[in-house]
């Protein structure tokens, strides 16, 4: 049985919900000046230049991203970090972020 989203904090399970895996998560999409707030294993929190707070799953954070969090070395980025922030699109789509 499959998991299947809901909403942002409930899960079900569906035998019917079939998504399809892109290891590349499509072309990147930009979204803009971002500042790194907090970070945990698994996620950033960032903030806007119009003051908008995001969590970002690091697993969506595209390779040309200024703000990242962690680099593959292991490396933490400085909380206060500005720059591009760049995600793939399967995160894109599903926050509403492009129009697709």
């Amino acid at each position: 049985m499959r998991r299947a989203r809901v909403t942002k904090h409930e899960f079900v399970q569906s035998d019917e919900c079939e998504r399809t895996y892109d290891p590349s998560g499509g072309e990147p999409v930009k979204l803009g000046q971002y500042t790194l707030e907090m970070l945990t294993d698994k996620a950033i929190q960032v903030t806007s230049s119009k003051g908008l707070k995001h969590w970002i799953p690091m697993s969506a954070i595209h390779d040309d991203s200024e703000i990242y969090g962690r680099d593959t070395d292991g490396k933490q980025q400085a909380r206060g970090s500005e720059g591009v922030l760049v995600v793939k699109r399967w995160l894109a789509r599903e926050r509403g972020w492009t129009k697709e």
